[in-house]
């Protein structure tokens, strides 16, 4: 049964047939338990789902009828009921949504497009359906781009074309979608399309929103318009062979008439067909003999699974033949017509020298349209069927390959296992040689299981053999699905109990993949013990080690544990290994903090740990670990184990804030907030609130940020003391960006005194900074740098790389306010160093716009432009609003001294849109934009720009801003005295050097 949801609701059974779903309220309820698959549902929250806020009375009774009607129809035991509502039971692969999920994730995009219908869960409105909604449109965007994409860098121009077009057309502002659809139009012969989509884009661009292309978009328009040779896709050479069977034995005979083939291919086409039973090994000697001449076929080596028997329906021609023009880099325009595709095909092997390998054919009709049609090419193909079509009318040349023979048979047990070990059991080997039906995929499961247990006898596996029904499935022919469980029980069972137990408890891993020190601590063993188990697993193809020390399985291997852990481990030893497990996380991530930035309220976890090297050791182990980390937390959250997954939580954060990514952020604090509250722990909600508070503030969320932060005071105040240092810098630097200046000064003052009476360096580092952050918005510009220059000099003392450079960054700021512009220049490139170091994107943006904006104050125009994109780009990429309205305030402010007025307008007026949340921002994009329209002699709309940064300035405390806005309206009355009286002294008091040159040049003109 499959059940679809992303659009009308609908079931279908295992037969194909649809289920009829008559009544709206049943599809509603059914649409309900599909949002929530697995998961119970309150009777409550169901009924909302299907009459909203207007209930009839007698609606319980209704929803237990609609429950009826649909276990009627599904299956008595489909849908649960417990827990005050109900479950319904889904497979992964009995549900689209989930079956999309994995697709999208395992970039298998056109098979997960194809499930796509419509909205997804159209009959609902609400029950949290919008951020499920959302989340699976972004999905489809994603997939949507990477197929064309993947189309494009294969040369697959018309594919790409075709899916371009529709993103363009509906995300007119993507200028990544519009620059792959016209590379995709260039390539395929069609520049002044290309011109045309670049063209159009600039146009909605400038008409919607007042901007010019990015400058990678003018780029590419150049190189188009240029015919640049580095827009061409080169000729791909496709070398496409599997991997060599290691080990090959027998089969001498086949392989000398196959090299007598060979002999022909200059004359004609050969064809050579390889035909045998199921598991008789016919593509293992067709990719061995493909090795051994490929040499002879420069142009290329071609390898398709036709899937002519197997999981899955046969490719059809013309899909075969799709693929193929792909390896070829040939553009297949996604015909339907088998014929026009065959030619392009012939066309593209023509004159070359091909080994083309089509293993597992159906039929001959299947295998014809592959054949090239020019001399110089060989074509090898596998099937368990005889092909005598292909035989009769292509001149196919027909290798019937059978079981082994008993001596090779014999040879493939001692290349695994080594010809002593063979050779002392004859007998016992003999048998099995028998029990295997001679076919090699059984023989070399044998004997990777014998190869597991060195002291185990071969008699003694002989015996277990005839025992069970083992080998049965191991000579099913034709059933990949039946042969894997047959072969992954077998492995298994054949392991020693250590790779057993390691591999049931690899089952329990919620991440990506596992250490042996992480398996260490799951499995309560060695780290000796660790690295044996699992290496044994490898060797039996139960794990793969991806990368050196690093193990994990595919999803039918990991499912396949986890049923064997449930079966054969109580739920107290799963729960067991998994809190060891996230306890090893737990106390390295807190390992992490202490030697990156060491603040004792990170802290929560007693133990023994690990020493980090240096700064740069602990975290490249953070990144590596980023999404086994996020998903142990979770996992610990939600099992109740709240104080690993708290400190999992805050050694995090740091890396969330740096990279910006929000989604695991968010999903990480949430649902260690939702486990504090479950079992009332105070402690972990109150840095469950002040997580979510960070992850809102970073988006300028701030009245959000602030709601939560209230909430987390009183916690703090009453029962959490550590947390009074983290609590009150969120608020300030909250209040700061809010505007509320004298609010973020009360909190920093009261944090220095903190910081100082329990000598916490780091914490006094980063108050200093931004205390003297506080003074710079004030306009005590002085005050700010003696703070900044303090905030370097005490993280040099303590050591502190970070605080480092976050007082280089602030202080760069407050000496270009003071006209200190080579010091400012000076303090944010040693920043900028610093943070590039430490792999800080968020810093980086955030100094490259500081840095820009320090050019454009000494004339270096070129730089501060250059810089500045430079912030855009990164702001832009991971989300930072306020670094972008900076950049473009910077990209305004520069464009107008030079003079380039509309450039100024659209990067001024964008800023704008941009800084809503942003006081500051918004305060001096409008003082900006009134010199930019009282140089284009719109007096009035330049007065209302400036009225309106005066009143904000004042309201807020902005003095250096107020002043300029001051100058601005003095500048509109032709130079008003009083007002440029006022703004020189505020000034002159503040020490902004440039506004007093302001100023003064204003009253010269008056």
């Amino acid at each position: 049964m499959f059940f679809r949801v992303l659009g009308a609701v609908g079931v279908v059974r295992s037969d194909g047939a649809p289920v009829v779903l008559r009544a709206a309220k049943q599809r509603v309820l059914l649409s309900a338990l599909l949002l929530n698959a697995n998961e119970w549902v309150r009777g409550d929250q169901l009924i909302d789902f299907i009459w909203g806020e207007t209930p009839p009375r007698s609606a319980v009774a209704n929803l237990k009828t609609y429950v009826w009607e649909l276990r009627r129809l599904l299956a008595e035991d489909r849908i649960t009921s417990g827990q005050g509502g109900y479950r319904i039971a889904v497979a992964r692969d009995e549900l689209d949504v989930f079956v999309f999920t994995d697709q999208v994730r395992h970039e298998e995009f056109a098979e997960a497009l194809s499930l796509w219908r419509g909205e997804p869960f159209g009959e609902l409105a609400a029950g949290g359906v919008d951020a499920v909604r959302g989340r699976l449109l972004e999905s489809w965007f994603h997939a949507q781009e990477g197929l064309a994409a993947a189309e494009l860098a294969a040369g697959r121009h018309a594919h790409a074309v075709a899916a371009l077009r529709g993103l363009v057309a509906d995300h007119p502002f993507r200028e990544e979608s519009r620059g792959m659809l016209m590379m995709a139009l260039y390539r395929a012969g069609r520049q002044a399309e290309a011109l045309e989509v670049y063209e159009d884009g600039r146009r909605v661009l400038d008409e919607e929103l007042g901007l010019l292309p990015g400058a990678e978009l003018r780029r590419l328009h150049s190189e188009i318009l240029n015919q640049d040779v580095a827009l061409d896709l080169p000729r791909r050479v496709p070398v496409q062979l599997p991997a060599d069977v290691r080990g090959f034995t027998g089969r001498d005979e086949m392989l000398r008439m196959l090299d007598d083939v060979l002999a022909g291919t200059s004359t004609t086409v050969v064809v050579s067909a390889i035909a045998g039973t199921a598991g008789v090994g016919k593509t293992a000697l067709a990719v061995h003999w493909a090795h051994r001449i490929r040499k002879h076929f420069p142009d290329g080596q071609l390898y398709l699974n036709l899937r002519g028997h197997g999981a899955g329906s046969p490719l059809t021609p013309v899909q075969a033949l799709e693929r193929l023009l792909t390896a070829l880099g040939v553009e297949s325009g996604k015909s339907v017509d088998v014929d026009e595709a065959a030619a392009a095909y012939r066309s593209a092997l023509a004159d070359q020298r091909v080994l083309v390998v089509l293993d597992n054919a159906f039929d001959a009709d299947q295998v014809r349209p592959l054949l090239p049609g020019t001399p110089g090419s060989l074509v090898l193909i596998t099937s368990r069927n005889r092909l005598d079509g292909l035989v009769a009318r292509d001149g196919a040349q027909r290798l019937v390959l059978d079981v082994l023979s008993r001596r090779d048979a014999r040879g493939v047990l001692e290349q695994v296992l080594g010809a002593s070990r063979v050779s002392a059991e004859p007998e016992a080997v003999r048998e099995l040689v028998e029990l295997c039906a001679r076919l090699p995929l059984a023989l070399r499961i044998a004997a990777a299981n014998l190869l597991a247990r060195p002291g185990r006898s071969v008699a003694d596996y002989v015996t277990e053999l005839r025992g069970g029904d083992l080998l049965a499935a191991l000579t099913v022919p034709g059933d990949p699905d039946t042969a894997v469980r047959a072969a992954l029980d077998l492995s298994y069972t054949a392991m020693d109990p250590l790779a057993r137990k390691l591999f049931r408890l690899m089952g329990l891993v919620p991440g990506r993949d596992i250490t042996p020190s992480a398996v260490t601590a799951l499995a309560d063993i060695s780290q000796r013990d660790a690295v044996t188990g699992l290496q044994a697993l490898a060797a039996a193809h139960l794990v793969d080690e991806h990368a050196t020390g690093r193990f994990t399985f595919h999803d039918l291997l990991r499912l396949c544990a986890l049923e064997r852990c449930r079966e054969e481990d109580p739920v107290e030893a799963r729960n067991a290994a998994l809190e060891r497990m996230a306890l090893h996380y737990g106390l390295m991530a807190r390992d992490v903090m202490r030697t990156v930035d060491p603040r004792p309220y990170r802290d929560l976890l007693a133990g023994e740990g690990t020493e980090f090297p240096d700064e740069q050791a602990a975290m490249t182990w953070l990144d590596r670990e980023m999404a086994n980390l996020v998903a142990v937390a979770q996992e610990s959250a939600q099992r109740g184990s709240i104080t690993v997954a708290t400190q999992l939580c805050v050694a995090l954060s740091s890396h969330f804030e740096r990279h910006r990514t929000m989604v695991e952020w968010i999903g990480t604090t949430e649902a260690v907030l939702a486990g504090a509250c479950r079992v009332n722990d105070l402690t972990a909600q109150a840095y469950g609130l002040m997580g979510l508070a960070s992850a809102y503030w970073s988006q300028c969320e701030y009245k959000q940020a602030l709601v939560l932060l209230e909430q987390a005071r009183p916690i703090v105040e009453a029962d959490v003391e550590m947390l009074r240092t983290p609590l009150l810098a969120n608020f300030g630097r909250t209040y700061i960006s809010m505007g509320r200046l004298r609010d973020s000064a009360d909190c920093y003052r009261q944090l220095l005194e903190l910081a100082r009476q329990t000598s916490n360096l780091p914490s006094l580092v980063g108050a200093l900074a931004i205390y003297g952050d506080v003074h710079w918005e004030l306009g005590e510009l002085h005050r700010a740098y003696e703070l900044h220059t303090e905030s370097i000099a005490v993280a040099h003392s303590a050591g502190l790389r970070t605080g480092v450079a976050l007082g280089e960054t602030h202080a760069g700021r407050s000496a270009q306010a003071l006209g200190l512009l080579d010091q400012a220049v000076e303090h944010y490139l040693t920043g900028l160093d610093l943070c590039r170091e430490q792999g800080d994107p968020v810093e980086d943006a955030g100094n490259l716009a500081n840095l820009s904006g320090a050019y454009r104050d000494l004339g270096r125009y070129d730089d501060a432009l250059r810089t500045a994109r430079e912030s855009l780009a990164i702001s832009t990429r991971i989300g930072m609003p306020r670094t972008q309205t900076s950049a473009r305030h910077v990209l305004g402010s520069t464009y107008f001294l030079l003079h380039r007025y509309d450039e100024a307008r659209v990067e001024l007026e964008t800023a704008l849109h941009l800084s809503s949340s942003h006081p500051r921002g918004r305060w001096d994009t409008l003082v900006s934009l009134a010199d930019l329209h009282h140089a284009l002699g719109a007096a009035e709309r330049a007065r209302d720009l400036a009225e309106q940064a005066l009143a904000g300035s004042r309201e807020t405390g902005h003095r250096l801003i107020y002043a300029e806005a001051l100058r601005v309206l003095a500048e509109i009355d032709g130079g008003e005295l009083q007002r440029l009286d006022e703004a020189l002294e505020l000034h002159r008091l503040s020490g902004y050097r440039l506004g007093v040159e302001r100023v003064l040049s204003s009253s010269r003109r008056s």
